[in-house]
């Protein structure tokens, strides 16, 4: 050993590697708590998901929440890099945007049986300034988060640092709709901008990690947007739960084989 180099850490016993496995496990089965149980059942309105992490632990979380009587809070968040550290900041920001803490306000609601909502860009500015890198380990996390309104159709939505929602509508091809803003945690004291549109019937529209389109194959080539839209359209005439998953089976395929290389996540929302 050098002068001044550090010593090398001794190897695992199998009980001490059994143990970390075994706690990794532990700490998988909370993690997959905080995902969609039931999901609202609302007239005129379907909503699916898929999860599927790298490895034990994942950097990314997603829900469907119902605040309020008129609106349902969707969002879907991605932490910087891997393993514990990502994972612990992605259930930390999961438990922030609860609707309800014990009766009182949250970060997204206010508090009684039929709570205000907090407006997206507020939502991301709160959570900008609960979260900063220099807190958690040099992590960020990007994030889309929407509130729907189930009666006028209406959704608002904002985007830190994330991909873009791609919205399909009937008979149209899928787009992804453009918006911008900084990740969550990199910038102090910034500001978010909020986007409108209006899910008519028959309209889809898909929230997903970085991951589905990042994933590359054999070649080192991405699977990329042009080859996510057109497996959208070929899937539109599915079911929308049958539609997610065959999304994440072509980036399976794509990669060719099951393990991919970074978490993939999709959440999405159809109008009946």
């Amino acid at each position: 050993m050098y002068p001044g180099s550090a010593p090398r850490s001794r190897p695992l016993s199998r009980g001490e590697r059994l143990r970390h496995a075994w706690d990794l496990d532990a700490a998988a089965r909370v993690q997959r708590t905080l995902l969609p149980d039931n999901l609202p059942e609302i007239e005129g309105w379907s909503f699916a998901w898929s999860y599927r992490p790298c490895d034990e632990l994942a950097g990314d979380a997603l829900n469907v929440v119902r605040i309020n009587d008129d609106l349902i809070a969707v969002y879907l968040l991605d932490v910087s890099g891997h393993g514990v550290p990502a994972a612990l900041l992605s259930v930390t920001a999961t438990r922030s945007l609860h609707p309800r803490a014990a009766g009182a306000p949250s970060l997204v609601a206010g508090s009684g049986a039929n709570p205000q909502a907090v407006d997206p860009a507020q939502v991301a500015s709160r959570l900008n300034t609960l979260y900063p890198m220099a807190s958690n380990g040099n992590h960020y996390f990007t994030m889309i988060y929407g509130l729907l309104n189930v009666h006028t159709r209406r959704l608002r939505f904002t985007v830190a640092g994330h991909p873009g929602p791609i919205l399909a509508r009937t008979g149209e091809t899928p787009e992804r709709l453009a918006a911008s803003g900084f990740p969550i945690g990199i910038v102090d004291a910034v500001s978010y901008d909020e986007s409108v549109i209006e899910l008519c019937p028959g309209d889809r529209l898909y929230l997903h990690s970085d991951g589905l389109t990042e994933e590359v194959n054999a070649e080192g080539e991405m699977f990329g947007d042009d080859r996510l839209l057109r497996a959208i359209t070929d899937g539109q005439a599915r079911g929308l739960n049958d539609t997610v998953e065959s999304l994440v089976q072509e980036v399976i395929a794509w990669r060719g084989e099951e393990h991919l290389k970074d978490d993939v996540s999709i959440l999405a929302i159809a109008a009946a």
